[in-house]
C-alpha cells in the first residue's frame, strides 16, 4: 500500500502497529511518519505515546498523548494513558490538574481513571483519603479484584497488615509476580528473611528478568553477609534495564562497601547520568573515585561539589564531605549539616551495613 501511496497515513500507522514488538525502532519511525502525513490524526499520536511510556521516555510521550487528548478530549482510554502517564513522570500536578478538569460522571466510568484518581489522592492529601476511594471503587472482573486489593496494601501502613493483604492476593492468584515481588520487599523490611527470599525466589522463577525482584534479593543477600552475590543480581538488574536508578544506587554502594571500586565508579556514573548528582550521589562517586586512587578530575569534583552545595543541592551526605574534603568552608557545612540533621533518620541516604562497610572501605 505505501509503494502504491506513499503518502497513505493509515498505511504508515498499520504498518507501524505491526513491528512494534519485532522492531520498535522501524515502529516509531511509522509512527512519525503517519503524523508528518496528517498531523491531527489521533491514533498513531496516541499508540506512539503508549509505547514511549513503555520505553521509559515519558516526557516525549506526554507531549503526543497531550495532543491526541486535545484532538479527543472525551476519549477515556487516551485520558487514562495520559494520567498514567503523568504519574510514571512524577508530574503529580498535572495529574491533578486533569483529573480536576474530568466529569465526576467520566472517572466513575472508568476502572483506570478511578484507580489513578486514588493514587493522585495518596500523594497529594493522605492514604487514608485514597483508601476510602480504593474501597468504594467496584472491581469489574478478577484482575481488577487482585489490582484494588494491591492499591489497598500499598496505601495501608502498618507493615503486617500489609503482609496479610499481599498473603490473600496470592491465595486468590499464587503466581500474581506484583503480589510475590511487594510481599518479599515488605518481609525484608520487618527482618523475616527466609520467607522473604522464598516469595522473591518464586517471583524470578516466574519472571526472570524482573529488574524489582532481582533488586530485593540483592537486598536480601546482602543482608545475609552475602554482599558478592547481591553485586551479581544488581548488576543483572541493570543490565536488563539500564534506565534503573535504584538498580545502579544499590550497585554503586554495595559495590564500594565491598572495596570493588572499578564496579561502583561505574554505577556512580551511570546513576548520575541517570538520577543527577543530587541524593548524594555525587559525593558518593567522588568516594570511588578517591578509594580507588583515581586523582585524575578530583579538583573538578571538588569544585562541582562546592558549588552545589552553595546553592543548597544534597549532593554529598555529611560523612563523606567531612572525610574527603580538606576545604574549611565545605568542612563548615558539614558540620551544619550534621547539627540540623534530624535525630530520628540516619545522616547517610544508605542503610547501617553499608554506611559502615563503606567507611572500612574507605579507611
Amino acid at each position: 500500500a505505501i509503494e502504491i501511496k506513499p503518502d497513505y497515513a493509515a498505511a504508515y500507522f498499520n504498518r507501524a502497529n505491526s513491528l512494534a514488538v519485532l522492531d520498535s525502532m522501524s515502529a516509531e519511525k511509522d509512527y512519525l511518519a503517519a503524523i508528518d502525513l496528517d498531523r491531527n490524526y489521533v491514533r498513531p499520536l496516541w499508540n506512539l505515546g503508549v509505547y514511549l511510556v513503555k520505553a521509559k521516555r515519558t516526557s516525549e510521550a506526554i507531549s503526543y498523548l497531550e495532543r491526541a487528548h486535545q484532538l479527543e478530549s472525551e476519549n477515556i482510554q487516551i485520558l487514562e494513558n495520559l494520567l498514567n502517564a503523568y504519574l510514571a513522570d512524577g508530574d503529580v500536578r498535572r495529574a491533578l490538574t486533569l483529573l480536576t478538569n474530568i466529569k465526576p460522571d467520566i472517572i466513575a466510568q472508568s476502572f483506570d481513571l478511578q484507580m489513578a484518581h486514588a493514587s493522585v489522592v495518596g500523594m497529594t492529601q493522605t492514604a487514608e483519603s485514597a483508601l476510602s476511594l480504593i474501597k468504594n471503587i467496584i472491581p469489574k472482573n478478577h484482575d481488577s479484584k487482585l489490582r484494588l486489593k494491591m492499591a489497598e496494601a500499598n496505601l495501608t501502613e502498618c507493615r503486617n497488615e500489609r503482609v496479610k493483604i499481599y498473603r490473600n492476593v496470592l491465595e486468590l492468584e499464587p503466581n500474581y509476580i506484583n503480589a510475590l515481588v511487594n510481599l518479599g520487599s515488605t518481609l525484608l523490611e520487618i527482618n523475616r528473611l527466609n520467607e522473604a527470599h522464598s516469595h522473591l525466589k518464586k517471583a524470578l522463577e516466574i519472571e526472570p528478568q524482573n529488574t524489582l525482584a532481582m533488586l530485593n534479593l540483592g537486598v536480601f543477600y546482602r543482608r545475609v553477609g552475602r554482599p558478592r552475590k547481591a553485586i551479581e543480581l544488581f548488576q543483572k538488574a541493570v543490565l536488563v534495564d539500564p534506565t534503573y536508578a535504584q538498580g545502579w544506587s544499590n550497585l554503586g554502594r554495595t559495590a564500594l562497601a565491598e572495596q570493588a571500586t572499578n564496579i561502583a565508579i561505574q554505577a556512580f556514573e551511570m546513576l548520575i547520568k541517570r538520577e543527577g548528582p543530587q541524593n548524594g550521589n555525587l559525593g558518593f562517586f567522588w568516594m570511588a573515585c578517591r578509594c580507588a586512587c583515581v586523582w585524575e578530575g578530583n579538583d573538578r569534583i571538588d569544585m562541582e561539589i562546592a558549588k552545589r552545595l552553595q546553592i543548597g543541592e544534597d549532593v554529598i551526605d555529611p560523612f563523606t564531605l567531612a572525610t574527603l574534603s580538606g576545604d574549611a568552608a565545605l568542612q563548615e557545612i558539614a558540620a551544619k549539616r550534621h547539627t540540623a540533621a534530624e535525630s530520628d533518620r540516619p545522616l547517610c541516604s544508605v542503610s547501617d551495613y553499608g554506611h559502615d562497610r563503606i567507611r572500612v572501605a574507605y579507611l
